[in-house]
């Protein structure tokens, strides 16, 4: 079992809570203590401060259906840049309420964030507990909220 919060912007692999049976894997989002995170028009906002992102344009993707996304931009959460996709940053999940992430939780989201149920899905995904998350399989015992 992991010993502290995973930072910000790393990846991490949990069990899906409402199957216990299914890996995800996604990117945690959480700064140190208390976090408030929220989607603006498709951008990140952390203690409603922004997280930086950039376009990139040295990258092609194409989802399965042959369109190519709109934006692949590189994300900076605290000097480490990775790649996410977006169609749009007017989707159904690009404009969100202000989610208060409980302590001992992580707010994760997905690279393809147009296409993900992750922590914006309270139905689904939600918080998950920080200490079932791991770079390799564990076992997520239940989601807290």
């Amino acid at each position: 079992m992991p010993d502290a919060v995973p930072p910000r912007g790393q990846v991490v692999v949990f069990k899906y809570p409402q199957d216990r049976q299914t890996d995800y894997v996604k990117r945690a989002h959480r700064a140190a203590g208390r976090s408030r995170v929220q989607l603006r028009a498709g951008r990140l906002y952390i203690n409603d401060q922004l997280v930086p992102r950039e376009p990139v344009t040295d990258q092609r993707y194409r989802k399965p259906v042959r369109k190519p996304h709109q934006a692949l931009s590189r994300d900076s959460a605290r000097r480490r840049s990775y790649l996410i996709a977006e169609d749009s940053d007017d989707g159904q999940s690009d404009n969100t309420e202000v989610f208060a992430v409980p302590d001992g939780t992580i707010f994760v989201l997905g690279d393809n964030r147009d296409h993900s149920a992750d922590s914006r899905m309270s139905t689904g995904v939600g918080y998950v507990p920080w200490r079932c998350c791991a770079t390799s399989r564990c076992s997520c015992t239940g989601r807290l909220t």
